[in-house]
């Protein structure tokens, strides 16, 4: 097994990455008329951050946990929002489920399409928060990461639209910062830094589960993974 995918924090490529993310940060912050979606077209531009692309999937430990608590049936279609490379919705796949990933970046939809070929996945440019989709449109619907990059509104919209298209279950991969207030600041301190979120402090000031509730997303369970830096929230609809 890689070194990268054993200890992907340890690697040359991932600090690369770091020291990309606060430049890249640093510019759009001088660019105030950026929205977040420019941030994150950029960032995710292989002609302009190339050290974004991950060789193996940092977050691997996460994807069957997120596949057991979304408990999905023989038979169920998932939507896996913002998917990034796809990992989570080729976990759904692997599990025998019918998964469509969505992003807002074409850049990795085209990598999530390069990189995965089962039979059972599907790709699209969406935005989570206008999704094309009808209602009760898929059995489950999972986010991975991908809420603390958008303004806390934009977040209310998009778990709305999960509300909308999902027949049974939302499932919601977010950090999650210690209670410990100390720990707390060092956490959002740290994921500033190196996060490639510009509204990770916002996010994580925010109450998530009250806003899980504006939705109508009924919280079923929750608990903390990945050394307690993350959570996965699981809501019936």
């Amino acid at each position: 097994m890689s070194i990268s995918r054993l200890f992907p924090f340890l690697t040359l490529r991932f600090w690369r990455l770091v020291a990309q993310t606060i430049w890249i940060k640093w510019q759009s912050r001088s660019q105030r008329q950026r929205t977040y979606t420019d941030h994150l077209v950029r960032f995710y531009a292989r002609s302009q951050n190339p050290w974004w692309e991950p060789i193996d999937d940092k977050w691997q430990q996460i994807r069957p946990l997120v596949v057991h608590m979304a408990d999905p049936r023989p038979g169920d279609t998932v939507l896996d929002v913002a998917t990034g490379v796809g990992y989570q919705a080729a976990a759904f796949a692997a599990a025998g489920h019918r998964a469509v990933g969505i992003d807002y970046v074409l850049d990795r939809i085209r990598v999530a399409t390069a990189r995965h070929s089962n039979p059972r996945l599907s790709w699209a440019v969406a935005d989570a928060s206008h999704l094309p989709a009808r209602e009760d449109a898929f059995d489950i619907v999972s986010i991975s990461l991908a809420l603390h990059d958008m303004p806390v509104a934009v977040i209310r919209e998009a778990l709305i639209e999960f509300h909308r298209v999902a027949r049974r279950r939302v499932v919601v991969v977010e950090p999650c910062a210690p209670r410990n207030a100390l720990l707390k600041h060092l956490y959002i301190w740290v994921a500033m830094l190196v996060d490639e979120s510009m509204l990770i402090r916002d996010y994580l000031f925010c109450d998530l589960k009250a806003l899980l509730k504006e939705a109508r997303l009924n919280l079923v369970t929750w608990q903390r993974c990945f050394y307690g830096f993350l959570a996965v929230y699981v809501c019936e609809c």
